[in-house]
């Protein structure tokens, strides 16, 4: 799958350690993916019809609102990824936290 030039993966680097933190950087990445969405649907007929006069701001509109559902979507899916990812990983944090590493 190639990147296109807008696209940027901004995401949290760290996995998270705890479910606290997972929750975090979930919902952090949901509101993120959510704005993404909304904005998109201004942007992008912007930027299409910058390139395409007319028919590239209608090919805008159409991935505009193609984005207003799937960001956003995309942005509970890594929610869930999140919070199971820190949910996995609490035990082993606080094991080595409270017992020591192995």
């Amino acid at each position: 799958m190639s990147k296109d030039k807008y696209v940027k993966d901004d995401g949290p680097k760290k996995k998270p350690k705890t479910l606290i933190r997972g929750i975090f950087y979930g919902t952090g990445r949901l509101v993120h993916k959510c704005v993404d969405g909304v904005a998109g649907v201004f942007v992008e007929p912007y930027k299409g019809a910058k390139d395409g006069g007319a028919k590239g701001a209608a090919i805008g509109v159409g991935k505009g609102l193609v984005g207003l559902v799937a960001k956003p979507v995309s942005g509970v899916v890594e929610f869930g990824q999140h919070t199971v990812q820190g949910a996995v990983n609490t035990p082993t944090t606080w094991y080595n936290r409270f017992v020591g590493k192995p």
